[in-house]
């Protein structure tokens, strides 16, 4: 999830520009699953151990096209969660318009698009890969309270991680579940983590077009 925490009302500010906030959060995704994979090859499990090989090219893109899709229900769920009338969900609505907005709303449709693809591999290589296989063990050991357990543990650990409000947290914890019921459900860690980088994508993009085009309606002579 691309949400950056902030520590005061200072806002974008905090975070300098557009461009030093790409780099930033792209480096910080990135860091993640490089931790994701060390702690994984001195402490087990493998973090990149659902993750099929580049010789398997249909279980890539089978992987990659169904975790996409099924972004798409998400971002219909959040969507309608965000028009909701509620003080807590109009406080993310007024944090993102405030704080996150003003960072991306100048990134290129490419570079929201890596950002996006950065926070999928990142998050879910440590989450679900690392965290919550640990928790599971491999297949063979698979059993329904270590699933349940393994896809608890990581999805609050997940929410923890964005610990804006506590609706989000609820949010992302119950997203974690979906992302971790979907790699037990394949097997493979392409489907989580194309599923997080569509519906962070989406977010995005539906979030910067909308602030273009209020920006344009009060530019408009009507807007005036």
């Amino acid at each position: 999830m691309d949400d950056p925490e902030f520590d005061d009302d200072s806002g974008s500010e905090s975070l300098g520009s557009p461009e030093r906030f790409f780099l930033a959060a792209v480096g910080f995704e990135i860091a993640l699953g490089i931790v994701a994979v060390i702690v994984g090859k001195y402490f087990g499990p493998v973090a990149n151990g659902f993750v099929p090989p580049l010789t398997d090219a249909w279980s890539i893109l089978w992987g990659t096209g169904l975790g996409a899709l099924l972004a798409l229900p998400m971002v219909a769920l959040v969507q309608g969660l965000q028009k909701l009338k509620f003080s807590q969900v109009e406080e993310i609505n007024r944090m993102g318009r405030d704080r996150m907005l003003p960072l991306v709303k100048e990134l290129t449709t490419s570079e929201l698009a890596i950002l996006s693809i950065c926070a999928g591999v990142g998050e879910e290589m440590l989450f679900r890969g690392w965290l919550q296989t640990l928790l599971t063990g491999t297949e063979s050991q698979w059993n329904p309270i270590s699933i349940l357990v393994g896809i608890s543990v990581a999805s609050l650990a997940f929410g923890l991680a964005h610990a804006i409000t506590k609706l989000y947290v609820a949010v992302v914890f119950a997203m974690g579940i979906l992302f971790g019921i979907m790699l037990v459900a394949t097997g493979n860690l392409l489907v989580p983590i194309a599923a997080h980088a569509m519906f962070d994508f989406i977010q995005l993009r539906l979030a910067v077009g909308e602030s273009k085009k209020e920006a344009d309606e009060a530019e408009s002579p009507v807007g005036k």
